[in-house]
């Protein structure tokens, strides 16, 4: 019995052939298993925001809360308006003022909303106080340069107790540090970049 016509198998479709590297100057073919890694880098120390900036910035940022601090001033003045003070004795007489204390505490209260608003919601959102805005910096993380969010921005915040804890020497860190951090800078891991937000 002679053998069927043809018991070969089925053919499979060739894995495609692969040529030589594409010329100098010409674009190599596209990828067909998906977009390669690509690892963020590190911004050039050109692209980190100057020292005087980021003091520029921190001043614009007190400027913010100043009605606060003004109120609270206020306050103080009218709690203290019915005590007087003799100076044989060395001692104060009369009553504080209980209004006055309500209204230094407003003012505390709206100088902490300000900071709050402008240092730690708006910075954590976008990158910028108004007074990183102002002079056209911003906050970033460092491993993929976008913003910090809220609860990072107050926890940077709270860290700059260790920029001020030695003769405030953390706060002159960026003057040499390769990536211009303060200490608060590196325990958070977040630079400050000499640009608006991308």
């Amino acid at each position: 019995m002679p053998p069927p016509a043809d018991d070969r198998p089925p053919a499979y479709a060739q894995p495609p052939a692969y040529g030589p590297p594409p010329a100098y100057g010409q674009t190599p073919a596209a990828n067909p298993y998906g977009v390669p890694y690509n690892p963020v880098q590190a911004p050039a120390t050109a692209a980190f925001a100057p020292w005087l900036k980021r003091v520029g910035a921190y001043l614009l940022d007190e400027l913010v809360v100043l009605p606060g601090v003004v109120v609270a001033g206020i306050g103080g003045g009218i709690a203290t308006s019915g005590l007087t003070y003799d100076v044989s004795t060395d001692t104060y007489s009369g009553s504080v003022n209980a209004f006055g204390i309500v209204v230094i505490l407003l003012g505390l209260l709206i100088a902490i909303g300000i900071q709050a608003w402008n240092r730690w919601v708006r910075q954590g959102r976008t990158g910028q106080s108004l007074g990183k805005q102002a002079l056209g910096i911003t906050l970033v993380r460092m491993g993929d340069g976008r913003p910090v969010g809220a609860l990072m921005a107050f926890v940077r915040d709270l860290c700059h107790f260790f920029d001020g804890i030695l003769c405030y020497i953390g706060y002159l860190w960026p003057l040499w540090d390769a990536r211009r951090q303060t200490f608060a800078d590196k325990i958070v891991s977040t630079v400050v970049l000499d640009r608006p937000p991308a």
